[in-house]
């Protein structure tokens, strides 16, 4: 939350009753105890004011995050500094762990001295849950490009490198990794492209179809090799738009390098 978000929600809270507030809500005094809860709040924890208020905040965040956690509030009521947004898993009246990104504001004095801290719940369960599953999936997608037995790169809609495997990266003579984010033109120079479809694509995303060929490209250190390329294109299975090319590399033997 920046400084215009922090003084909205100052605002917000002189003005409008707590409970009114669609999010849970807390005030922390100087030693992070809880002196404020709104009704969603006491929802969300359930709780009622007498079991809430007075108990430390860091109370009702999963063990291994109390100690971090209570730290890093201390600080802020020593510094003064506005805290960033955190997420923390925080066991609610559902019986479960759920993840919660902490909006926080400090609470100043008369002469700007950190009293307190206001703290604003977003629940982000269900959308860390589905970002966690896309990056269990691309991960497993890369150890499947990684174990294939033949180079291969991968570009985006745009022609930017967003895959090679180890083979390809040796290949060429690149680091690993060091070819993510290169556009193929300057990660893999094409002088020449002979394709038995009779049309020269190059490796440009502009193709629809399959291709196969032989091409002479420039490696990393700029000597050029002939190279057996077969490409592809990534469709989205839904509208059947391109969005990227899958190019298998082979060396043809008297331009194989030595390894």
């Amino acid at each position: 939350m920046n400084d215009t978000g922090k003084a909205v929600s100052s605002a917000i809270t002189d003005v409008v009753p707590i409970d009114l507030l669609p999010l849970p809500y807390l005030e922390l005094d100087w030693s992070g105890a809880i002196s404020r809860a709104n009704r969603r709040s006491l929802d969300l924890f359930g709780s009622d004011q007498g079991t809430l208020v007075g108990r430390r905040a860091w109370g009702l965040m999963a063990a291994d995050e109390q100690e971090e956690s209570c730290a890093a509030y201390c600080t802020a009521m020593e510094t003064g500094e506005a805290p960033p947004v955190t997420m923390q898993s925080l066991f609610d009246s559902s019986g479960n762990f759920r993840s919660y990104e902490l909006h926080r504001s400090v609470i100043r004095d008369g002469d700007g001295k950190p009293q307190g801290m206001r703290v604003i719940f977003v629940d982000v369960t269900e959308a860390q849950e589905a970002l966690e599953a896309t990056v269990a999936v691309t991960a497993w997608q890369e150890n499947v490009i990684d174990s294939i037995g033949e180079a291969l790169i991968v570009t985006d809609a745009l022609g930017f490198i967003n895959s090679a495997n180890p083979l390809a990266e040796k290949l060429l003579g690149y680091e690993p990794g060091e070819m993510i984010g290169k556009a193929i033109e300057d990660g893999m120079p094409v002088l020449s492209f002979t394709s038995s479809e009779a049309v020269d694509p190059k490796l440009s995303l502009e193709i629809a179809t399959h291709h196969h060929g032989v091409g002479t490209v420039l490696d990393r250190a700029g000597e050029p090799m002939e190279l057996e390329i077969s490409t592809a294109p990534v469709a989205d299975k839904v509208s059947g738009i391109i969005t990227g090319v899958v190019s298998v590399l082979r060396p043809i033997p008297h331009f194989a390098p030595h390894c």
